[in-house]
């Protein structure tokens, strides 16, 4: 096998011209063929495409936050905050003759909000980063986490509200995904 590199050395030391065209192509090559790679940073490419999973991708897609822009409404009174969402919309409207905003949604359809945080439930693993997976061995390794969780949950179980929080406490039980969810 050296005899063969050998060979192909001795026939190119002896033609330098010819070893610097076949340098110039080869580097020629390499930058064309980088130039084409395309990246694509969408976590959804990664996600399974059965069409079963296809709805959940679309509302992960449609729920993401690139190139958007987020208002939210906090008060005490709901119905004062429906009116001023209401009229935050109308407002819009009436002012953006610019047509900047293409899209504006002022409210949320519940559907997809549910379906969304089942879907993140379903594959949590891939919405975790590093400082989660710190997170969770750390809050393991204190001595009452667990005893605590538990204690909180049979808490919230005796409200009357029980029946919203019994989904999320049969998902994440020690309230480890919790960081991902909030993202």
């Amino acid at each position: 096998m050296n005899k063969f590199f050998l060979a192909i050395y001795d026939f190119l030391s002896k033609r330098k011209a010819l070893s610097i065209v076949i340098l110039l192509i080869v580097t020629a090559l390499c930058v064309f063929s980088a130039l084409k790679l395309d990246y694509k940073e969408n976590i959804a490419d990664f996600l399974p495409t059965d069409p079963e999973k296809e709805k959940y991708t679309s509302v992960y897609d449609d729920l993401s936050n690139q190139g958007q822009i987020t208002i939210i409404f906090s008060g005490d009174d709901m119905d004062e905050l429906m009116s001023a969402s209401d009229d935050f919309e109308s407002n819009w409207e009436e002012l953006d003759t610019t047509l900047l905003v293409n899209d504006l949604r002022c409210k949320i359809d519940e559907g997809l909000v549910f379906e969304a945080i089942d879907f993140m439930r379903q594959n949590q693993p891939l919405f975790l980063t590093d400082n989660d997976y710190k997170r969770m061995d750390s809050l393991l390794a204190e001595p009452d986490y667990v005893a605590t969780c538990m204690q909180n949950i049979k808490r919230m179980l005796a409200f009357p509200t029980a029946s919203f929080v019994i989904e999320g406490v049969q998902a994440d039980p020690l309230n480890l995904y919790s960081p991902a969810l909030q993202r």
